[in-house]
């Protein structure tokens, strides 16, 4: 069964900034914050590398 969306009227991301995280994910190292789990340094990458997974899997 093929789904009929229309992609154009999705919600279109901004680019991953990278340089950004990378400044965050060092302070929050300092800070003594975890890697992983709702507040861990590592959980906006995560979120990002899924969300644009599953985009590309409704895409092709």
């Amino acid at each position: 069964m093929k789904m009929n969306i229309k992609f154009d009227t999705m919600k279109k991301e901004e680019p991953f900034d990278y340089a950004s995280f990378e400044r965050e994910a060092i302070e929050r190292l300092k800070e003594g914050r975890p890697l992983s789990g709702v507040d861990g340094i590592f959980t906006p990458l995560i979120k990002r590398l899924l969300e644009s997974s599953l985009e590309g899997e409704l895409v092709y």
